[in-house]
């Protein structure tokens, strides 16, 4: 009985690899057919915002402290008719000392740029952060943002400040 029982397992063993191998994979393939973006304003495109000259003693003198705001906008124009938000997604590398700045690529040390809402700076918009507008009646979404330097210790050291943010849109 015993040699019997081997060989229907062996048997089932057989049928299941031929049955695997021989099995249909779903492909699941979707999306969305929407009309053409809307279009980013040329002035909100390459976007500068620079904060001039920063005193290390008055301005960044000790953890936490920041520079002046400097406000700006992300303009979107020409939204289609079918487009109700916009999402904006808020990418870029975090510094090393504090995930919610955008680091800094100059030569200047322990210092970042923290990115908010104008209107509410406790807002504070993160690498990994989103933020959605409403398009108006002019077919327009418009994103009032702030940003300053922001050190992360009171060891700042003089030079550069360079960061970049870049901004992907998801249309709702």
């Amino acid at each position: 009985m015993k040699p019997i029982k081997s060989i229907q397992g062996v048997l089932l063993l057989a049928a299941g690899v031929s049955a695997s191998a021989a099995s249909a994979t779903d492909l699941n393939i979707n999306g969305k057919v929407v009309s053409s973006p809307c279009i980013v304003d040329t002035a909100s495109v390459s976007r500068d915002v620079d904060f001039g000259q920063l005193i290390i003693k008055k301005d960044l003198a000790t953890a936490g402290a920041g520079g002046d705001w400097k406000s700006f906008e992300v303009r979107l124009n020409n939204c289609p008719a079918t487009v109700s938000s916009v999402i904006a997604n808020f990418t870029g590398t975090p510094a090393q000392e504090d995930a919610t700045l955008y680091s800094n690529s100059g030569t200047a040390t322990h210092v970042g740029v923290q990115l908010v809402t104008d209107v509410d700076k406790t807002v504070v918009l993160a690498p990994g952060s989103q933020l959605s507008a409403d398009v108006d009646a002019q077919r327009s979404a418009v994103y009032e943002l702030a940003a300053r330097p922001y050190t992360t210790s009171g060891e700042v050291t003089p030079g550069s400040l360079v960061s970049l943010t870049q901004i992907n849109f998801t249309y709702q």
